[in-house]
């Protein structure tokens, strides 16, 4: 359980996503206060842009590997689960029928 809570946090894809975006308001700014041509800032903007693109790709694909990841703990665990209840229904039943022939003995 302690790991679903350590995963699920989603501290480092936070902390990416806020970089990011952080990253992209910055340059922004310093691309409009800064004295260029119109062309110049065009192909700053695009570069800017592709850069925050391929970002949040990354967070993207970083996000769906953890949530991949857990689903695939969650089916583990429900087996588990399953397996453990099955188990305890079998000791149930066993303990019922040996008590059963005691009492018909």
């Amino acid at each position: 359980m302690r790991e679903y809570m350590t995963e699920s946090s989603g501290g480092a894809s936070g902390f990416l996503m806020g970089l990011a975006c952080g990253a992209a308001v910055g340059a922004a700014v310093a691309l409009l206060l800064a004295p260029k041509t119109g062309v110049e800032m065009r192909e700053d903007l695009a570069t800017k842009a592709n850069d925050l693109k391929k970002a949040a790709t990354e967070t993207y694909d970083d996000a769906m590997g953890r949530v991949n990841r857990m689903v695939e703990k969650g089916r583990r665990l429900a087996k588990d689960g399953q397996d453990v209840v099955r188990q305890a229904a079998n000791e149930v039943a066993d303990a019922g029928s040996s008590a059963a022939q005691r009492f018909n003995s």
